[in-house]
Formats: C-alpha cells, structure tokens, sequence
C-alpha cells in the first residue's frame, strides 16, 4: 500500500512517495506523476519514505524523466529502503538523485 502526496513548494512539486509502489499501484504512481509533469515547473520525486519499489515504480520515474528531462529530481537517501534498486540498475545518476528534499531544491538545471 503507498500514498501519494502532493506538495506544492515555491521551488518545486514535490511528490512524496510513502510505502510500497508496486504493480499493484503502479498506475496510482504514473497517475500522480503524470499530473506533475504537465507544468512547465521543476518535480521532486521524494522517496524519503518509500519503502519497497519494483520495476514498475522505476519505471514510472523512468517515463517521467523522459517527459519533463532534467526538470525531474528523484530524493534517494544513502539509507533509504529504495536506494538499493537504484544502485543495481545504475539509475541514480540518470535521474538527478539527490540525498533529501533540501538538495533537491537547491539543485538547479
């Protein structure tokens, strides 16, 4: 189970991920992402909290890399439960991965 939360900062949208993203919510996840990535603005894609995400998820973050580029920053702390399957795929540094939100929104492209 995973919540999808929206946050709306100056700098940024800030989508915090919470829980499982699996393919049982894959779709909730593309559907979150999707209406972030519309804007002309910059998206955080924070998995601070996340907790377990398969390739469906990567897959999510992959597409909307591919839409919005560079304007996308992925939050995958050191010890986050995820950083593991960002570090086997070699996906990190395709995706602007920053350490914690801070640095996610300092971070300009």
């Amino acid at each position: 189970m995973a919540a999808f939360i929206h946050e709306d900062a100056p700098e940024a949208d800030i989508l915090h991920v919470l829980g499982e993203v699996d393919l049982a919510n894959a779709d909730e996840f593309q559907a979150a992402m999707t209406a972030l990535t519309k804007g002309a603005g910059e998206v955080v894609a924070d998995l601070t909290a996340c907790t377990y995400m398969d390739s469906s998820g990567l897959r999510v973050i992959a597409l909307a890399h591919k839409t919005i580029g560079d304007r996308l920053r992925v939050v995958i702390p050191q010890n986050g439960s995820v950083h593991r399957i960002f570090e086997i795929t070699g996906l990190a540094g395709q995706f602007n991965a920053c350490e914690n939100v801070d640095a996610a929104l300092r971070r300009r492209v």
